[in-house]
């Protein structure tokens, strides 16, 4: 084995699901897009593994063990990948196969017990969140899809994360609260666990003078599921409430929603109209939001890393945020961006940043900073490589 030069077996989606079947690119996806690209600049040998025939894809649907199913076509590549030093692979992949003998590596991109968590917590807040019964009833054209269904789901996928557990040489979270996460609700050796952010996505240069903090320009970038949990998880509530109270006090408010359909833009004309709403934008899009904003909202009661909050910070907005994810690792709160407990403080800072253009130009270069330097590619990805030569030698 040459040090600088390994051969890494690294599961993958199968690219057919993300052309042709237009399966969002969420941010684990593009955070193993990344590692892979900072893999292979660094010399090693990346082999993607992932399922080719359309049989096993047409699997995925099946509750729980989709997945799983799907993933157990590429033990016809066991030699291939019995012959690399290394092996990667992410938890929800379900890729329990006992026939590889090389040192296994799971990423944690988030966890089914923690979705099983917000799931209960949005059963007890249909019965006594005011906010959240709110706007729950309004939504009647949400799929009010049995929560039970879903934590059975969840319950499934648990059972394989656990014996992927088992089986790696070393687990990865891509954020503090995940790692507590992953060390409250599975069994684990504490030494095996990690945690590694993902990197700072790669964002095209945009001309940081002509930013404007004269006045503010409010975006909401989120995944906003039509199921009741799903909605529960990212905030919606949250996020409609704010913009509710806001939307004739401020200038400009941009919500851009990755969502199934169109199911939310009668809602919005109805319920909050005056704000621009965008669904459904290919990434690079997503980002322009970024660029024309200076304030950034993030609603989510569950998030495991953030990569919205993140391309935010690093496109110089001020973020105001719930602790979900990365955002209590990222933001110092008051210097370059804000931590909220409830709705209620989100328009009192809105209000004090309005009165003070210089402040806010002061915050959101912090915030850009903060990102570049905590999450800069090399810094990130370098600490992975450091464990891939160490689960090796061990």
């Amino acid at each position: 084995m040459n040090k600088n030069h390994l051969n890494i077996a690294f599961f993958c989606l199968p690219e057919t699901l993300l052309v042709s079947e237009g399966i969002v690119r969420s941010g684990s996806i593009i955070a193993n897009e990344q590692l892979i690209s900072f893999l292979e600049k660094s010399g090693h040998r990346v082999h993607r593994i992932a399922p080719k025939s359309q049989e096993r894809m047409n699997l995925r649907s099946i509750v729980g063990i989709g997945n799983m199913a799907m993933f157990q076509e590429v033990v016809n590549r066991i030699d291939e990948i019995n012959k690399c030093d290394v092996v990667i692979t992410t938890n929800y992949f379900g890729t329990i196969l006992p026939e590889i003998k090389k040192p296994l590596i799971t990423i944690f991109h988030h966890s089914a017990k923690s979705i099983i968590d917000i799931c209960n917590q949005q059963e007890i807040s249909a019965k006594r969140d005011k906010l959240f019964r709110k706007w729950q009833k309004k939504l009647c054209f949400v799929d009010h899809k049995d929560v039970q269904e879903e934590i059975l789901h969840d319950q499934m996928v648990a059972i394989t994360e656990q014996k992927l557990i088992d089986l790696s040489e070393a687990i990865v979270a891509v954020s503090k609260n995940l790692a507590t996460e992953i060390e409250k609700n599975y069994i684990i050796n504490k030494a095996n666990l990690h945690t590694i952010h993902n990197s700072l996505p790669t964002i095209t240069q945009f001309d940081l003078a002509k930013k404007k903090y004269n006045q503010i320009n409010l975006s909401c970038v989120t995944r906003l599921p039509v199921s009741e949990s799903g909605f529960f998880a990212k905030g919606g509530d949250r996020i409609f409430e704010v913009m509710g109270r806001l939307r004739t006090k401020v200038p400009k408010i941009d919500l851009t929603i990755s969502t199934d359909g169109k199911k939310y833009e009668p809602f919005i004309k109805k319920y909050l109209a005056g704000i621009n709403l965008n669904c459904n934008l290919p990434h690079d899009l997503v980002i322009k939001q970024f660029e024309s904003s200076n304030v950034s909202f993030h609603a989510s009661r569950l998030e495991s890393f953030g990569l919205t909050l993140v391309e935010s910070m690093a496109m110089a907005n001020i973020p105001i945020a719930f602790n979900a994810g990365v955002s209590g690792e990222l933001i110092k709160d008051g210097k370059n961006g804000f931590i909220v407990n409830n709705v209620n403080q989100v328009p009192k800072i809105i209000h004090r940043l309005s009165k003070n253009e210089k402040k806010m130009k002061i915050m959101g270069l912090a915030a850009k900073e903060t990102v570049e330097s905590i999450l800069e590619t090399r810094r990130v990805f370098g600490e992975f490589e450091k464990l891939l030569y160490k689960v090796i030698v061990q």
